[in-house]
């Protein structure tokens, strides 16, 4: 027996999901991944452009890098990370996330 309707809940949940996503500090997120995952082999470094620039009255070459790093962050409902890891590979169906 239905309570409501399923895309009422699920158009919810991802409302929360977008509002959780805005509210998150992105400058503890970038230093929890430098941390843990910067020096990790299946990062990818993208070389995106250089230049020479001026730098405390010096000239120094600049290089600009993009790295690409697939990560999961989870943390909980008081707002703690708990963990930073490469995605699961077998992720929850999007229709049925706790596997109920």
């Amino acid at each position: 027996m239905k309570l409501t309707n399923s895309q009422v809940i699920e158009k919810e949940e991802k409302e929360l999901i977008e509002s959780v996503h805005e509210a998150l500090d992105w400058d503890v997120i970038r230093q929890l991944i430098t941390e843990k995952h910067l020096n990790d082999p299946d990062n990818r470094l993208v070389f995106q452009s250089g230049d020479l620039v001026v730098h405390d009255n010096r000239i120094v070459y600049q290089l600009d890098f993009e790295i690409q790093v697939p990560l999961s962050v989870i943390f909980s409902r008081d707002g703690e990370c708990l963990e930073i890891t490469p995605p699961r590979k077998n992720r929850p169906d999007p229709q049925n996330p706790l596997g109920s």
